[in-house]
């Protein structure tokens, strides 16, 4: 198409103009209907509304905003295949979509960005980037519904109250501890990775900067010892960040009362 500069111009472009639309589309009353319809379609029809031509004048305008997508990732990687449309590239989507947090505008632009970067970082250090992808993908699911955007705005009110000093040294805590879990985690199963590659890799590995020698025991127990205290130092530093928010909490409603 051209430099890859102006590429970047006209999609950065499109999507910001797309972005606008979007957003001005969520505050008509077309698009409070549309959740309307999607919360409780009875409801929708019981005040006068028909919940099958609001669904499909939506879905004219997602067909609209996926095309716009479509143009835009034909000019930048100028091909387009089967696996262009497939259950892969879908699935992506909607992961994305679930990460950042359906119920927010800005969720899965949210998700969009944290998805793309963990798939393109995580692909070039590790070949268990897959098996990491869905795990997190899995624990947000059971543990942040809401996705990321339910996180950030959750402390809204704690922002707006200057009351988000109470919180930071219970996460840092809790922050430190999920770390050293992670990192016996990450370690067992890069370990188990090289394992079964044989001598493809060679005899030693690098992992956190450090070389150690998978086919030795003391990198295996402190792979699972960093694991074990890990989880259970982070499940009972949860109690701190519990009594942290119940205080704010508590503050907040005194503000209010």
């Amino acid at each position: 198409y051209g430099p890859q500069k102006q590429v970047y111009y006209l999609i950065a472009a499109w999507c910001f103009l797309s972005m606008i639309a979007m957003f001005a589309l969520t505050q008509t009353p077309l698009g409070r209907m549309a959740n309307a319809v999607r919360d409780n379609p009875e409801r929708a029809r019981f005040v006068g509304y028909d919940p099958t031509r609001v669904r499909y004048i939506m879905l004219c305008l997602a067909s609209f905003f996926a095309g716009v997508a479509g143009g835009l990732g034909t000019i930048n990687y100028e091909i387009v295949t089967a696996d262009t449309v497939g259950v892969v590239a879908s699935g992506n989507v909607l992961i994305m979509a679930f990460v950042g947090g359906i119920g927010h505008f800005f969720g899965p632009i949210l998700g969009a960005v944290l998805v793309s970067f963990l798939q393109s970082a995580l692909s070039s250090y590790t070949q268990a980037w897959l098996l990491y992808f869905g795990l997190f993908f899995v624990v947000m699911i059971l543990f942040a519904p809401g996705g990321i955007a339910s996180l950030v705005t959750v402390h809204g009110p704690v922002l707006k109250a200057r009351l988000l000093h109470r919180l930071v040294p219970s996460y840092l805590l809790s922050a430190l501890l999920l770390l050293v879990a992670l990192s016996g985690f990450i370690g067992i199963v890069e370990m188990i990775y090289f394992a079964e590659s044989g001598d493809e890799l060679g005899k030693s590995l690098r992992l956190f900067g450090i070389e150690i020698s998978p086919r030795s025991w003391a990198p295996w127990l402190a792979a699972v010892m960093m694991l074990i205290i890990g989880v259970a130092l982070f499940t009972a530093s949860l109690r701190f960040v519990q009594r942290a928010w119940q205080n704010v909490n508590a503050t907040l409603h005194e503000g209010s009362a």
